[in-house]
């Protein structure tokens, strides 16, 4: 017989009624990839952007310009365009992004498969850029002030008013994922949103006594660590919540409680969950190492300007380019091996480069995250060339 104490199983909050959807969905997609043919993606682009402006943009409230889009609202979301085919392509940026209004997402919460789309019905073609997943409940009692939260995150703040937690935030937005645990009466009384008011009026009688526990997931987020990427993965933004809010546990502030978290006995506190918890397999992130033709590349952009000023005759710049790369190569000792030092050739680092600038082509129509992915490699390693003597 053991006189160890059993571990209490936790609970759910207690809740007078709730209602969990996905509040905020923004999607971002390209023009070309709708259109079908053997044209080139600046004409499919073209093709997909008349037909834009006359099947939905001729009848949406413009809204103007902002960060090189041009920006409509309809009834159900607003759509920002680039309607500079190379622009977007050279800063690969997406030419659409699709940002729903809260509104259509409630009234679509039952069948999130249903929210309208203003291309074509390929849910594949649409990348999630933003999701936001929440729980609004009506409860008498306000979790919000006299409980503790227990979570995996390490961040976490509190914004008050007059000594009463109004909100408190877990994560970070930088991080990816962020909760944000808050009263929602007091939001929709101070910011006078009539058409919120109305919608949840209608749906829990009134607003009193509402609060939110919301979770906000960005891209990055949602691809590497959740392995959540176009819309036809939408359904698993709701799993990703559970997994993530299911794991918080809430319980009362109170000398008991406090004995048992200062002599690391949390599994003993009697505590609340805002859901069930689901078991997620997440995706582990990976480190890449930059490639011999990505460096090149990096050099040859970061050192061009230096050696141009220098005075520098033409046919000896990428004699000179080539030494600042095996400098910069020695210098960081990438896998200790001569194999990353490149020989030198009158054409090979033209060649290197053309090759490379060539895959990013080839790519770029294929998975962008190839690009991204490469790009991100070269961070930890800035560009630290040495002034040669000419």
């Amino acid at each position: 017989m053991t006189n160890s104490k059993p571990i209490i199983k936790d609970e759910l909050l207690i809740l007078a009624d709730s209602v969990h959807y996905i509040e905020t969905l923004f999607l971002q997609t390209n023009l070309h990839s709708h259109i079908k043919g053997e044209l080139s993606n600046d004409k499919k682009h073209q093709i997909g952007l008349s037909e834009l402006y006359d099947s939905i943009l001729s009848g949406a409230d413009y809204m103007g310009s902002a960060k090189g889009r041009e920006w409509y609202r309809t009834k159900n979301y607003r759509i920002g365009v680039i309607t500079d085919y190379d622009k977007a392509i050279k800063s690969n940026w997406y030419t659409v992004l699709i940002q729903y209004s809260q509104e259509h997402m409630f009234s679509a919460r039952a069948d999130i498969n249903k929210i309208e789309l203003p291309l074509t019905a390929d849910k594949s073609l649409y990348k999630i850029q933003r999701a936001d997943a929440t729980l609004i409940y009506k409860s008498d009692i306000d979790y919000l002030n006299g409980y503790g939260v227990i979570s995996r995150f390490r961040k976490q703040h509190t914004i008050d008013k007059c000594g009463v937690i109004e909100t408190k935030y877990f994560g970070s937005r930088s991080g990816g994922n962020m909760v944000r645990w808050y009263n929602k009466t007091n939001e929709l009384k101070q910011t006078e949103n009539y058409k919120k008011i109305e919608l949840l009026s209608a749906y829990f009688g009134d607003i009193e006594n509402l609060y939110t526990i919301e979770l906000e997931m960005n891209r990055e987020f949602l691809l590497r660590t959740m392995n959540i990427d176009t819309l036809e993965d939408v359904a698993k933004v709701k799993e990703a919540y559970k997994n993530i809010i299911g794991a918080m546990r809430i319980y009362e502030l109170n000398s008991t409680n406090e004995k048992l978290l200062n002599s690391n006995n949390r599994s003993r506190i009697k505590a609340f969950k805002f859901s069930e918890w689901l078991d997620y397999k997440r995706r582990e992130k990976k480190r890449y190492k930059p490639s011999k033709a990505y460096l090149v590349d990096r050099m040859k952009k970061s050192s061009f300007k230096y050696i141009e000023s220098m005075g520098v005759k033409d046919e000896d710049i990428n004699k000179e380019l080539l030494t600042i790369v095996n400098d910069y190569l020695r210098e960081i000792d990438i896998g200790g091996s001569d194999d990353l030092v490149i020989s030198y050739e009158p054409t090979t680092l033209t060649e290197e480069i053309k090759s490379m600038r060539e895959k990013h082509e080839r790519v770029r129509g294929v998975n962008d995250l190839l690009i991204v992915e490469s790009n991100k490699a070269m961070k930890p390693y800035p560009f630290k060339g040495k002034k040669k003597k000419l």
